[in-house]
């Protein structure tokens, strides 16, 4: 391979200025966006010591109704939380008072921190209680519907293979935690924000990269070439593939670097399944392998997406076909996973025709969200597999018919003088 064909298209596509000015505009966005939150009272008032506190506190089996109550006193009472500062206290143990009392004298919108942070602190410990209560009786359940499978003579069908899945997962899962750092933020991150302007700059990028050739009228050139068609196909495909490889780490680097500055530290490792987000989560996954795998679907999705645009671009005369198709392509999985969604269809279950649009999605294999907050198989030949090794095996398929079909659209084009 020619490493003069690579650098000069490496050149080629970084030299466009408009592609600077617009990963500027989303860095700025993200920052500005993300800033709003640096004055908030879960960022300035870190409540991350009193881990092991709420884990004693939710043990109260009182705890939950004294809750339940004081917040049908306050919303009854019309006089807010501040009216009932002395009832928050006593449902506390003293170790958060005593924290939060140092800020009895500072004020949001005319209510105390020390108020604000005390209704904080008893939502933590009572949603936790309650995350407990939820997953212990989904365990429940799934005995239950396995043991009514049996009685039955079912435990060769697909739905006890799937149901004796789901509570083994449940049952060797490590006990879930409060949430009291940051890591809802972080783990967040590749959800769309990210996911888009990745995807922005890959199809801006690399949308003209064979089709370019005929806008310039170098094509004749480049197709006789003396490293012949497949040897300037492949360097063009290098430079499109470390472009899109570039584009994805700066912008998960960025990504990172200011929610470390608004929100500080992530804190420390938990279960993922403490996120109030993923408390159904049966996967034993932390929140820092979540987070790392999440890289990993951003990398190989932004790998995918790249294939479709240069395979576009090779069977195009210009930038425009490939610019909005490809875009069509990505914005269609995020419309897909936004009407599955307002149907409820990706809860915890077998993937069907109906979600699989959006679950096979490359946009769904850079976030990855739905199809790890619930427990989501696939049939494959009656064994359940779960739908994250799916998606992802439909990405590396993807791309890879994108390429072979690149290469031949490329290499048998014709010259014209």
């Amino acid at each position: 391979m020619n490493g003069y064909v690579i650098k000069t298209e490496l050149y080629k596509i970084f030299s466009k200025k408009y592609l600077y000015a617009v990963a500027a505009f989303f860095v700025v966005f993200l920052s500005l966006i993300t800033a709003q939150d640096l004055d908030s009272i879960g960022t300035r008032y870190s409540l991350a010591r009193f881990h092991d506190v709420v884990i004693q506190a939710a043990k109260a089996d009182d705890f939950v109704p004294k809750a339940k109550a004081l917040e049908e006193k306050v919303n009854s009472g019309g006089k807010g939380i501040a009216a009932f500062s002395e009832d928050m206290k006593e449902l506390l143990p003293e170790s958060i008072v005593s924290y939060t009392e140092q800020y009895r004298g500072e004020t949001r919108h005319g209510v105390s921190v020390a108020d604000i942070l005390n209704e904080t602190m008893i939502d933590e410990i009572r949603y936790y209680r309650e995350r407990l209560d939820d997953r212990r009786a989904e365990t429940e359940r799934l005995q239950n519907e396995l043991a009514s499978l049996e009685s039955k003579g079912e435990t060769g069908s697909f739905a006890y293979q799937m149901a004796e899945r789901e509570y083994q997962l449940y049952v060797t899962a490590p006990q879930i935690e409060p949430d009291l750092s940051r890591w809802d933020e972080f783990v967040d991150l590749n959800h769309t924000y990210l996911s888009l302007d990745i995807a922005f700059l890959v199809i801006l990028g690399l949308c003209g990269i064979y089709s370019d050739e005929y806008a310039n009228r170098t094509q004749s050139e480049m197709l006789t070439s003396r490293d012949g068609r497949a040897g300037v196909f492949g360097g063009k495909l290098i430079a499109g593939f470390i472009y899109t490889a570039v584009v994805t780490a700066f912008f998960q680097l960025v990504g990172f670097g200011v929610y470390r500055f608004v929100y500080g530290p992530p804190g420390e490792d938990l279960p993922l399944a403490s996120l109030p987000g993923f408390y159904m989560s049966p996967y034993p996954l932390s929140t820092l392998e979540f987070y790392r795998l999440q890289i990993l679907g951003s990398f190989l999705g932004a790998f995918a997406l790249a294939a479709i645009v240069m395979c576009l671009s090779a069977l195009a005369k210009n930038a425009l076909f490939p610019f909005f198709l490809s875009g069509a392509v990505f914005a269609g999985g995020l419309l897909f996973r936004k009407m599955v969604r307002g149907m409820n269809a990706l809860g915890a279950g077998e993937s069907t025709l109906l979600t699989f649009p959006a679950e096979l999605s490359i946009f769904m294999t850079m976030s990855l969200r739905e199809l790890v907050a619930r427990f989501r198989v696939t049939n494959l030949f009656g064994n359940p597999v779960s739908t994250v090794w799916v998606s992802f095996g439909a990405t590396v398929l993807v791309m890879a018919v994108a390429l072979l079909l690149c290469f031949r659209f490329y290499t048998k084009k014709q010259v014209k003088n």
